[in-house]
């Protein structure tokens, strides 16, 4: 028999965030592997604002043929000429008005910087329209040893596969019913890992419009220059918003089952009672947010 009427290899990858399409579009490029992408929403999208891209996945990014259309989201120049080393500005910040550096980092690495969304984009243009499929969301899986993994979806709808791969964030379906599985066969410790517990931290993210942070004596606000102030704040989309992230730290909590929900909505008032008295750098960013969120911090496996 011809190579090419022998059955290819069936790849089923549930969840379409960045990891999720990220391997897709590595699969892809595989003529003998087949690949679908079971996105439980009604299309692909990422939550949350920025993005860092160091060095080592930045090497995976080129590999995959996705450096030039990076460059281009980056606004930078396509040839690498604008690529820089990066730094870190800490600063004491919890002291007053005022605050003051504490230390600069000067990394020999490059970082690239993205809005969330926008980076997904671009492994949504490159990723197979055969393999994507919406609005399928997980229900079991069951497997035979010489047989496909079947899968089942909340709408009734049904899939096979050789390879199951779980990219179904922190709340993982597949996970989930791996871990009754392996239970169901005698590692019953497996069940611990089945939920999701609370790293006693929750973090506030904001979009701010580069903007609105406007020259105050001559100086740009720290989160527009090169360096990167800590709680933490660096420029995404070419510079026109500023990804804003500060966490609030409660050590009983830790280790414990939150359950309120994933994410919620915040308010700049909300945010300034956790850092009050903090220097006006800070008071600054949370004042101008927009599209401010709250999130618990959580350990999956």
């Amino acid at each position: 028999m011809s190579t090419s009427l022998q059955p290819k290899f069936k790849v089923a990858i549930c969840g379409g965030g960045i990891v999720g399409l990220t391997l897709g579009v590595a699969l892809s490029r595989y003529p003998d592997i087949e690949i679908a992408v079971y996105e439980a929403a009604a299309s692909f999208k990422e939550v949350g604002a920025g993005v860092m891209i160091w060095g080592r996945t930045w090497r995976v990014l080129t590999l995959l043929g996705l450096q030039t259309s990076l460059r281009e989201l980056a606004g930078v120049p396509t040839d690498g000429s604008g690529d820089r080393p990066f730094r870190y500005e800490y600063r004491r910040s919890d002291g007053g008005p005022d605050g003051h550096r504490i230390h600069q980092l000067n990394l020999p690495y490059k970082s690239h910087l993205y809005h969330r969304a926008h980076f997904l984009d671009i492994f949504i243009d490159r990723l197979p329209k055969y393999a994507a499929n919406l609005g399928k969301r997980l229900q079991r899986y069951s497997q035979v040893e010489t047989g496909p993994i079947k899968l089942t979806f909340t709408d009734g709808s049904k899939a096979t596969c050789d390879v199951l791969v779980g990219c179904d964030g922190i709340k993982s379906v597949v996970r989930r019913l791996m871990c009754q599985e392996m239970a169901e066969k005698g590692q019953p410790e497996m069940l611990k890992y089945i939920e999701p517990v609370w790293t006693g931290e929750v973090t506030y993210r904001a979009l701010i419009p580069a903007s609105r942070l406007p020259e105050k004596n001559g100086e740009t606000h720290p989160a527009l220059q090169e360096t990167k102030i800590h709680c933490i704040a660096y420029p995404i989309a070419a510079g026109k918003i500023i990804n804003f992230g500060a966490v609030v730290t409660k050590p009983e909590a830790e280790g414990t089952i939150y359950d309120g929900p994933w994410v919620t909505e915040s308010t700049a008032k909300e945010m300034a009672q956790d850092f009050a008295g903090w220097e006006s750098h800070v008071q600054e960013l949370i004042e101008v947010g927009i599209q401010q969120t709250r999130k618990p911090l959580r350990n999956g496996l």
